[in-house]
């Protein structure tokens, strides 16, 4: 298992009402205790008694868990009827990493369906890794919860929506299968390891590992930020927030700052080399995602530009080396881009992750519950016009009645190669991958005037499946996606250098290069 994600995952609960009983007098269930109730004390059994065989010992799961430096708690389900179960147990996965229910609770499925339905509506808010153990059919329960829960990405060791993944175990009552069952646990100690393996699978490539490896950073400099945003700095917040034209701003500043320390941690963490060479060579696999074809020519382009490097080298091994190792260094602005050309073709099933790469580093979905209208919203207007607010965020407040917001033109690109120079991609959960260029003429500008809230800012309204802006005409305007920061900045700049160009009257011959292309060079040669 991947060391980020050993590290990230350090708490279970397990939630199972056939736990081993204890064996002596007066002596508590302990960890096996009904939620919410005070510890029970059982007289010794009689032979009278039905001792569970299938019971698991609680000390030994636990146990097991520590093991794997995580730690887990092990309950009998909640009392109370089926809804009020569902609704504790929803609750109970905000609280743990991983969450283990027995799939007959008590005596059925209901309760645990229930609250599966209830933690897939929150999955969203967080990521929930969640095992079920059973002495069913674990196929079939694997296709139910798939359509009780309406799920379209499930197969027969797991199913996800969101950040929502489902594990379904077999109990090692289960009678044992030929072929055996993957799936099925041998004994109860041996859950953990089922659990982490099938995690390990489930986010298995380098940016999910990043990503991981990441939050760890954040939540071990935690301390250390904690110190460093103590009570001390109280009163100096409270001044500046004061002496601010805008006493909301102090929050955005704060946040800036905090953002600062975060990156600090993964800096400190070296959470960057989780993109070193040696990762990527390892983590690359080529297979059945290369065009031979484009791949020569790369070979050719690369020979070129770095005989020394690239000359003992098969195709396909020097499309492996620019991957791993980069492009070679060349004099020839063509040479290069005609190479990177040749390397985005040589790879096809590429394009939907550099796509969604492209997206992730231009926006971000909008997550707010009420989307603000502000610098970096992208909308839709009724024409299926792509428009961005570049509406300064101190302008966005404080607005007493009604007030323009300045939009910029997106001019979309339906077909585009490296040489296009786009500026943004974003993705429009409606349309898909969207890809465009700011429209840097102000006479283009659209400057529709919308009322404010009691708040006294803009906020759109939800109707059906989406957000609208509506502007004090009526016109309608979708919410779409939101551009990180420094993109937003970068339109406004855009459209400031278009405004304070300078018109000259200058040589034509001259303005266009002054010499003639290669293309009407050689053709002149060949004249």
């Amino acid at each position: 298992m991947t060391t980020a994600l050993r590290y990230y995952f350090r708490s279970a609960l397990l939630i199972d009402d056939d736990l081993e009983r204890p064996t002596q007098a007066g002596e508590p269930v302990g960890s096996g205790d009904e939620l919410d109730s005070e510890p029970q004390v059982v007289d010794p059994p009689t032979e009278a008694d039905e001792i569970p065989v299938r019971g698991h010992n609680a000390a030994a799961v636990t146990e097991a868990f520590l093991q794997k430096d995580i730690v887990c708690g092990v309950v009998t389900p909640p009392g109370g009827g089926t809804e009020d179960q569902a609704k504790r147990i929803a609750q109970l996965a905000r609280s743990t990493d991983i969450l283990i229910l027995d799939w007959f609770i008590p005596h059925d499925e209901t309760t645990t369906l229930a609250a599966l339905k209830l933690i897939k509506e929150q999955s969203n808010d967080r990521l929930v890794a969640i095992a079920i153990l059973s002495e069913q059919n674990r196929l079939e329960i694997v296709s139910q919860i798939g359509n009780e829960l309406e799920l379209d990405n499930f197969e027969d060791r797991y199913l996800r929506h969101g950040q929502l993944l489902i594990m379904v175990y077999s109990k090692p009552t289960v009678d044992k299968l030929e072929p055996p069952d993957p799936q099925r646990v041998d004994k109860y100690e041996d859950l953990p390891r089922h659990i982490l393996t099938d995690l390990d699978e489930a986010y298995v490539g380098l940016m999910p590992q990043f990503a991981f490896a990441g939050m760890n950073a954040i939540r071990d400099a935690m301390p250390e930020v904690l110190a460093t945003f103590g009570n001390h700095l109280d009163n100096g917040g409270i001044l500046h927030r004061a002496m601010l034209p805008s006493q909301d701003d102090a929050g955005h500043q704060y946040c800036e700052v905090l953002l600062s320390e975060f990156a600090d941690a993964l800096d400190r963490a070296s959470v960057a080399g989780e993109w070193k060479s040696s990762t990527v060579r390892d983590k690359l696999d080529l297979k059945d995602q290369t065009n031979d074809g484009q791949v020569e020519k790369l070979r050719n382009s690369l020979f070129a530009m770095d005989r020394e490097r690239f000359q003992s080298m098969e195709p396909e091994e020097c499309l492996r080396e620019a991957l791993v190792n980069g492009m070679p260094e060349s004099d020839s602005t063509s040479a290069l881009k005609t190479a990177m050309g040749r390397l985005v073709n040589s790879l096809p099933e590429f394009a939907s992750s550099n796509r969604a790469l492209a997206s992730l580093m231009c926006s971000m979905p909008i997550r707010r519950e009420v989307p603000q209208l502000d610098l970096g919203m992208i909308v839709q207007n009724q024409e299926k016009e792509y428009l961005l607010c570049v509406q300064p965020r101190c302008d966005s407040v404080r607005i007493e009645d009604r007030r323009a917001f300045p939009l910029v033109p997106l001019n979309v690109a339906t077909e585009f190669s490296l040489n296009d120079g786009l500026d943004v991609m974003f993705n429009d959960e409606l349309e898909g991958y969207v890809a465009a260029r700011f429209v840097k003429h102000p006479f283009r500008l659209h400057n529709p005037t919308f009322n404010s809230t009691n708040a006294k800012i803009v906020i759109a309204e939800r109707r059906e499946d989406a957000w609208w802006f509506t502007d004090t005409e009526g016109r309608d305007y979708r919410a779409v996606a939101r551009l990180r920061s420094d993109f937003a900045a970068n339109a406004l700049h855009a459209i400031a250098g278009y405004l304070t160009r300078i018109g000259l009257d200058a040589s034509e011959w001259l303005r266009l290069g002054g010499v003639p292309s290669p293309v009407a060079a050689s053709e002149a040669a060949e004249d």
